[in-house]
Formats: C-alpha cells, sequence, structure tokens
C-alpha cells in the first residue's frame, strides 16, 4: 500500500469528525460538564462572584476548546508523517 493510500483511507475514517468536532462525543460530553458547571456556580454565593465561581467559569470551557484545538493539529500531523 502507497502512502497516499494509507492517507486517504485515515481521511475517509477521520474526515467527518475533522470537518465538525462538535460531532465527536467527547466534546459534546464536555460541552455539556460546561453548560452544567455555569449552571451550578449559579447557586454559589454572591460574594464568591469573582473568586471561586470565576475562576470555574473560565476553566469548564477550556475543555471543549483545547479538544477542538487538539484534533485539528493532530490530524495535521499525523498526516505530515504519512
Amino acid at each position: 500500500m502507497r502512502v497516499n493510500d494509507y492517507r486517504r483511507g485515515f481521511g475517509e475514517v477521520a474526515g467527518d469528525a475533522m470537518k465538525d468536532f462538535r460531532q465527536l462525543s467527547v466534546w459534546q460530553k464536555s460541552h455539556e460538564l460546561t453548560l452544567a458547571i455555569y449552571e451550578l456556580t449559579r447557586s454559589l454565593p454572591r460574594e464568591e462572584m469573582y473568586g471561586l465561581t470565576a475562576q470555574i467559569r473560565r476553566a469548564c470551557p477550556s475543555i471543549p476548546a483545547n479538544l477542538a484545538e487538539g484534533l485539528r493539529f493532530l490530524l495535521q500531523r499525523l498526516l505530515d508523517f504519512l
């Protein structure tokens, strides 16, 4: 099998995920977690609004964002080696 055949086969498997990272189940679950965390932090005391609440709310969306960005870079690097 030639290198181009590997690239084409990998693209067929991962191509759909690459087009839209929102189709990945791990991204969907992390997005649901983010929404749940935002809902949960609404019930924290007002004095924590700029402390713990803000820190949690900043950290949680980074999970799905890092997954989306990581998928793009991973696929690009993998195809570079094939």
